[in-house]
């Protein structure tokens, strides 16, 4: 093998090892940046609401929603709604959890 090839070799492993997160490794990941969700391979309702806390903008890579995990997520930014499954909440509780949000913007 070339030396260009065992060097792109290399690099890929480490690329690869880095988007394999899991565990603890995972966790302190998403806490730092919930976007490092994308790269978790097994996720862990403890690794989705850890990310979803850090950015509520990590729902979209969370593999299977639940509604504590959702709850969260909207409660840190409504704007994610539109990655909630369409039956995770009833018609009340969006507007609910996305009235608190206006209601807010609109005392300023």
């Amino acid at each position: 093998m070339n030396k260009n090839l065992q060097d792109y070799k290399r690099e890929y492993d480490a690329l690869d090892t880095k988007c394999n997160l899991s565990g603890k490794e995972a966790l302190e990941a998403v806490k730092q940046n919930g976007y490092a969700l994308q790269f978790v391979r097994e996720q862990t309702p403890e690794i989705c609401l850890g990310a979803v806390r850090q950015n509520g903008y990590a729902l979209q890579y969370v593999r299977e929603q639940t509604y504590e995990i959702c709850l969260e997520a909207v409660r840190q930014d409504g704007g994610v709604l539109r990655f909630v499954n369409s039956n995770m909440f009833t018609e009340d509780e969006i507007i609910e959890l996305n009235g608190k949000r206006y209601k807010l913007v609109e005392e300023k």
